[in-house]
């Protein structure tokens, strides 16, 4: 598992990653307009996991290694609380978004959701996406 800590004589610390020092209103300016080289070069300069600080939102812990990513998404859910975090997005999402909910009603939620979105369905679903597609495109005219 990926961790970041600070071991002391008699415990351990969680440690935040390195951060920038460049003001947090030009790493919005950055982000927004050139999101993809600004995260290149961040990388480059402070490693695969570095704290991301905006003008108007919360800190963030980005993290661009693979395997930290494929650890942070398959790791048991009762380790994270990412509902409160996410907040910022609920007018987009709605309340009952499952990336905003934790614990047993995040659970519940993604129960409900696994059938339709597994295996055979999504089969299912692409050929209808294709079809409503190939209906529509056919309708339109050059020019």
């Amino acid at each position: 598992m990926v961790t970041i800590e600070e071991k002391t004589a008699n415990q351990t610390i969680a440690k935040l990653p390195p951060k920038s020092r460049v003001p947090r209103v030009i790493q919005t300016i950055r982000s927004i307009f050139t999101p993809v080289s600004f995260l290149k070069a961040t990388q480059q300069k402070y490693g695969d996991i570095f704290l991301f600080e905006s003008k108007n939102f919360s800190s963030q812990i980005v993290l661009s290694n693979v395997q930290a990513i494929q650890e942070l998404l398959t790791a048991d859910s009762k380790l994270f609380e990412s509902g409160s975090g996410s907040k910022i997005i609920q007018p987009l999402v709605g309340a009952n978004s499952l990336i905003l909910l934790d614990g047993d009603r995040h659970l519940q939620q993604r129960k409900l959701l696994m059938p339709p979105f597994h295996g055979e369905r999504m089969r299912a679903y692409g050929q209808l996406i294709c079809n409503i597609t190939n209906q529509v495109t056919s309708q339109w005219t050059v020019g």
